[in-house]
């Protein structure tokens, strides 16, 4: 239950982008309703939960600037754009394809030597040489052909969902993590008490959780968690 409800956050970014590219994509205009808490969440909110752990560039897509410690986060047409200062967004809405391709271009090459998947996550047929790197957000998901990519466009939930297991089950059997980084509680001991830990994708990045609140705390502010993470192995 609690596995189905974290990796709802990823479905429900589906939903936020579907209607982030039919309104106004400043900050604070819209909301969506989560199903599973009955909280009302805005899309811009959700998208930058769902984009950010994935974001491939560490400068500006406008003027190539190595990004401040608290960059401009834009949302436009659904999709995030890390920018060095509040000017580049007019650069970004003039010239919204150039840079749409440059963010993708960089998924494609930063995530396509871990993909986990061998078949298309949308029909499951073998990834040959008719193979297409699609971008959803700022994740890389490959299908089999160029037909694929307009059902996939239509409704993506099913194939996130089955990208989402194939990058938990590649990296749940080596696992390098002792604890749950928010309440600090021992996983050894957690799963040797019959419990299951919660499995949570961050972007591509399986964490493993003892409690929905920890999920909760680590979303307010992941970069501390995650840093934190890393001491635990």
């Amino acid at each position: 239950m609690k596995r189905s409800l974290i990796l709802s956050i990823a479905t429900l970014a589906i939903v936020a982008t579907s209607l982030a590219t039919a309104q106004d994509s400043r900050p604070g205009t819209g909301s969506t309703q989560n199903a599973s808490s009955g909280l009302t969440t805005p899309p811009t909110t959700i998208i930058l939960i769902a984009q950010k752990p994935t974001y491939p560039l560490t400068t500006c897509v406008v003027d190539s600037k190595v990004l401040p410690t608290q960059p401009v986060e834009y949302i436009k047409n659904g999709k995030l754009f890390r920018l060095d200062n509040e000017a580049c967004k007019a650069q970004v809405d003039a010239n919204l394809t150039t840079y749409t391709k440059k963010i993708d271009d960089a998924v494609i090459v930063q995530q396509k030597p871990t993909y986990p998947m061998v078949v298309s996550a949308l029909t499951g047929k073998p990834l040959g040489e008719t193979a297409v790197n699609k971008v959803h957000g700022t994740r890389l998901v490959i299908l089999a052909e160029p037909a694929e990519v307009t059902t996939f466009d239509a409704d993506p939930s099913l194939a996130i969902k089955k990208l989402n297991d194939a990058y938990i089950t590649a990296q749940f059997p080596t696992y390098p993590y002792k604890k749950d980084p928010v309440n600090k509680e021992d996983l050894a001991v957690f799963t040797a008490s019959g419990k299951t830990p919660i499995k949570y994708l961050w972007g591509n990045k399986l964490i493993l959780f003892t409690a929905q609140t920890s999920v909760s705390e680590f979303e307010k502010t992941p970069e501390t968690y995650l840093a934190l993470l890393e001491t635990m192995k």
